[in-house]
């Protein structure tokens, strides 16, 4: 009740001062009337009104969790019950305001916010608004100004629940200020005693003597009557026990003294092995501080026991390091307790302890370093005399002046001195040149002192006056060491004229044919690339021209490689005579200023030339030139050169040239485009027996495109085998026109490339060594599509003679590992070779007649079918076709397409079919593209046809359906005349 009043007395709640608030929202005495008059009718009203309030209140969350138990319901129902019907009571006296605010209070405490208070308002007005039109429905007049009134009494409760919170809400924000106060009182005591432990532990001398004072902090910040502070030590039996560094002077008796006395001169042990549960063992178990508040006995020591008073509690403090527990604090209290607190409190003590701890470690390990570091100094100083004595470089120290101040033999013999005695003394300075590449020798020299005292090593190189000359290089290295107490320079001197001359080779070997002594191709690539660069900033025309000795491989087998190799060197020379590279390369290798070593392009009036033997016989020239047209009159001018002939081994040489070459900017923008465009041109020239050959963007297009389908080629056969796929393209006996056979065919459907056509992959699989894979794909494909009919019951050889023509390359044909191979990859897919027809080419028979034979007889002993593809456009002789035990002879559909009108390719139809005749093999026609073709040739007794008039390549479901089903095997297109 005397928190109540002071509450009110808060408030200002008095009558006068609530009278005033009623009449401020205008409560008259007819308002009261009017809800005295109400009081008793609402009433029957209570249970329905108060059920339906908590139905609405449990809709929404912020009243579910506090609603869910229907006993906390049942209660508030009926308190609630209570509040409301006072509402209506009519007696709105001093004491109705204080029990409204006392209901206030209650609410605050127990979680109830001002939403749920308005909330609550606005539910019950509504709700009995309802109730009150009920009541008053045979006076409708009354019905307004009682809900007024209603409204009045509920303003006037929500105004005193709001200072209700209001003076909640002060309180708090006063009791938060004080615990803030509380707080920054206890952080400022606690940093004091901080600061007084830091102190002690830096300053103090003695060990002891600051853990003295780091105890009587902690007994005073926690009000304890007793502490002590000891080292964990272990026994011979690894079991802890504390070696008592500080002990609190307990003058409770004189054995206390005595005690405290002892520990000064003689740490104590505590070490009770009879007690395994004493505080150390506690501590030492959870590596954290333990509070026992029910000492029974003193758990240190059985002999300290008699001497201790009794206390309430104890509180053992760990401190560690390195994670380990090195020591521990006890605090002991006569009256009260510790507790978590307490632990909190002096969290950042401890902590500051173990820091402290550290850096004691550290600081003992510095004075001992010092100590070491003394000895080492006296040592290192006897170490430096001995080193300058027995070492074969050339030493010296260099005092702070810039002095020599000692040196050993071997510098004095280095700089041409009989006796050490004459260069000590001396500064580096008197055995230098005025100047050194990078500026004045006394500028350089004070610099490199300088950073050799503040950064430390130091090393470079030096131009010095020697015995051997007077701008000898020379590696100097500087040191910083301590000599006689005083900080000096050692200094190793060690001549480079050797390391030079190696450098000078390997740069050779590097940047050099050592054959022609021209450039090579590293120092080509590092001059065009430069020459690009300067190319791209004036708009020069760059040509890069590749030169090949074409006949060199016949000269050097002819008369020698000592012969050869001399050419090479002649060409070189010729070449060099009508160009101006040799000396500029030279000056961009040696002088090692590539960076700054540039062009003058006011000099550059038609050409600029960069000559090098890249590989083998091939030598490569860069030249700025003014039009295409000059670059053809310099290559002219180029081979001219070389037509006369060379004297090689008292022999006159005559040389074969061919030039490739490429522009920059018409052909490509970077050295690699342009020296591959010019070797692409090279090649072409070669293949194709011209002097010269200009590449072109297209050509570049086409080598690239080559160059990307074979290398998805060769990832499909590897990585994408389903991309590949068979066509089948029927064959007809001309005389029945039934099916005889059938062509497979290729085809390939790269997801990259997409559709890539036979005539562009498969000579690229004979280029890149592919084809044998290539040609067992197809024999695995065609086993499968042959294997699957025979499931169906349709075997094409034993039932109508029907044989698949696979195509056997020329360079698979002639390898007979391969043809051993694939024959086992047929009989081993449960088939047999009478099951194929091979298609081998007439240029690839011819290719080796004589091993072609031995293989065909082979393959006939396997019983294949053997046809010769293409017949007519090689140049087999009847005297091998004779020795050929082929079955059928295919005519080339260049022959076939236009017979009926080009009578010679009508008379060369009639030869083969004649000559197959005469060597008893079979004929067929490929590419009959009309029925007239067809009809002639049967007339002429061909034997076979294929072509697009028979049928085109299907697939393998649409040939089964439109060739192997049908009985016959015809083609209801095809006619016989």
């Amino acid at each position: 009740m005397q928190a109540m009043e002071v509450i009110f007395k808060h408030l200002a709640l008095d009558e006068t001062s609530f009278h005033h608030r009623k009449d401020l929202i205008r409560l008259h005495s007819e308002d009261i009337g009017l809800l005295r008059a109400l009081h008793g009718p609402l009433q029957s009203y209570e249970t329905e009104l108060i059920d339906a309030f908590y139905d609405h209140l449990k809709t929404f969350d912020f009243a579910q969790d506090f609603l869910a138990d229907p006993q906390i319901v049942a209660k508030l129902k009926t308190t609630q019950k209570a509040y409301f019907r006072r509402l209506t009571a009519g007696i709105y006296d001093l004491d109705y305001a204080k029990d409204r605010i006392r209901v206030g209070i209650a609410h605050e405490r127990v979680g109830l916010t001002t939403q749920w208070y308005i909330g609550s308002y606005a539910i019950y007005l509504e709700l009995t608004s309802h109730y009150v039109a009920k009541i008053l429905s045979h006076t409708p007049a009354l019905i307004e100004p009682s809900i007024h009134a209603l409204y009045k009494v509920a303003l006037l409760d929500i105004t005193l629940a709001f200072d209700a919170y209001m003076y909640a809400s002060h309180e708090s924000i006063q009791v938060a200020r004080q615990e803030v106060s509380d707080k920054y009182d206890e952080q400022l005591r606690l940093q004091q005693t901080i600061d007084r432990i830091q102190k002690a532990f830096i300053l103090d001398a003695s060990y002891d003597s600051a853990l003295e004072l780091l105890l009587n902090e902690l007994i005073d910040f926690t009000d304890s009557a007793f502490g002590l502070i000891g080292d964990v030590r272990y026994d011979a039996n690894q079991a802890p026990y504390l070696k008592v560094r500080v002990l609190t002077d307990i003058q409770s008796n004189g054995k206390n003294q005595a005690l405290y006395k002892v520990n000064q001169t003689n740490p104590l042990d505590f070490h009770n092995p009879h007690n395994p549960h004493n505080l150390l063992d506690s501590v030492m178990a959870s590596g954290k501080p333990v509070i026992n508040n029910s000492p029974n006995t003193n758990s240190h020591s059985d002999e300290a026991q008699p001497c201790q008073p009794k206390f309430t509690s104890c509180l053992g403090l760990p401190f560690s390091h390195n994670g380990n527990v090195v020591g521990m604090i006890e605090l002991s209290k006569t009256n009260g307790a510790y507790n978590e607190n307490t632990i909190k409190r002096l969290s950042p003590i401890l902590a500051t302890l173990e820091s402290l701890y550290e850096a004691r470690k550290m600081r003992d390990r510095l004075s001992e370093t010092l100590i070491e570091n003394d000895r080492l100094r006296r040592q290192n100083e006897s170490q430096i005399a001995v080193l300058l004595q027995r070492s074969a470089d050339a030493m010296g120290i260099i005092g702070k002046e810039m002095i020599i101040t000692e040196c050993n033999d071997a510098a004095a013999k280095l700089y041409g001195f009989a006796t050490r005695q004459e260069l000590i003394g001396l500064s580096p300075l008197d055995i230098s040149p005025v100047s050194q590449p990078a500026g004045y020798s006394s500028d350089l020299a004070k610099q490199y002192i300088s950073k050799a005292l503040t950064e430390g090593y130091q090393r470079f190189e030096w131009l010095h006056h020697t015995a051997q000359s007077e701008n000898t290089p020379i590696e100097v290295t500087l040191t910083p060491v301590i000599f006689h107490d005083e900080t000096c320079i050692q200094v190793v001197w060690r001549d480079l004229t050797d390391i030079k001359a190696k450098e000078h080779r390997i740069k050779q070997l590097a940047y050099f044919d050592e054959l022609t002594g021209l450039a090579n191709k590293n120092l080509f690539a590092d001059r065009v690339k430069h020459l690009l660069q300067l190319s791209k900033r004036y708009n020069y025309t760059i040509a890069v021209v590749y030169l090949d000795l074409v006949n060199h491989e016949d000269i050097q087998e002819t008369l020698g490689y000592i012969a050869g190799d001399t050419l090479l060197h002649a060409v070189g020379q010729r070449i060099t005579s009508i160009i101006r590279s040799t000396d500029s390369l030279a000056h961009y290798v040696f002088n090692d200023d590539s960076k700054n070593f540039d062009i003058d392009h006011t000099i550059i009036d038609r050409e600029f030339d960069s000559l090098a033997r890249i590989n083998g016989d091939v030598f490569a020239l860069a030249a700025v030139v003014s039009s295409v047209d000059a670059v053809e009159i310099m290559v002219t001018r180029l081979q001219n050169t070389l037509k006369a002939p060379f004297s090689i081994s008292d022999s006159k040489v005559m040389v074969n040239t061919r030039t490739g070459i490429a522009l920059y900017p018409q052909d490509a923008d970077n050295f690699d485009a342009l020296t591959r465009g010019a070797a692409i041109a090279l090649h072409i020239a070669k293949e194709k027996l011209l002097s010269s050959y200009f590449f072109n963007v297209r050509l570049g297009e086409e080598i690239h495109r080559h160059s990307l389908i074979a290398k998805r080629l060769e990832y499909s056969l590897k990585f994408d085998p389903n991309s590949f796929s068979i066509r089948i393209q029927p064959q007809v006996n001309l005389q029945t026109m039934n099916l005889s056979g059938a062509e497979i065919l290729l085809r390939w459907d790269d997801s990259s490339l997409g559709s890539i056509p036979p005539n562009i992959f498969i000579p690229i699989a004979e280029e890149r060594g592919l084809i044998n894979e290539i040609t067992k794909l197809v024999i695995q494909l065609t086993s499968h599509a042959l294997l699957s009919w025979k499931k169906q019951g349709y075997a094409l050889v034993t039932d109508r003679d029907i044989r698949m023509a696979i195509n056997i390359s020329a360079k698979s044909f002639n390898n007979l590992i391969f043809v051993e191979e694939f024959i086992a990859d047929i009989k081993d897919s449960g088939l047999t070779p009478e099951d194929f027809e091979l298609e081998l080419t007439e240029t690839g028979i011819m290719h080796d007649p004589e091993l072609a034979i031995e293989i065909i007889k082979q393959l006939k002993l396997e019983k294949f079918v053997l046809a010769i593809d293409d017949f007519g456009m090689g140049h087999s002789s009847l005297s091998y076709l004779r020795n050929i035990e082929a079955d059928i002879l295919k005519i080339d559909m260049f022959y076939i397409k236009n017979m009926l009108t080009d009578k010679k390719n009508m008379a060369i139809v009639k030869t083969i079919i004649s000559t197959a005749q005469i060597f008893d093999m079979k004929t067929l026609a490929e590419g009959i593209e009309d029925q007239e073709t067809l009809t002639e040739l049967k007339r002429l007794g061909c034997d076979y046809a294929q072509g697009y008039f028979v049928s085109h390549p299907l697939t393998i479901n649409d040939f089964e359906e439109e060739w192997i089903k049908q009985k016959q095997g015809t083609s209801s297109g095809l006619t016989i005349h």
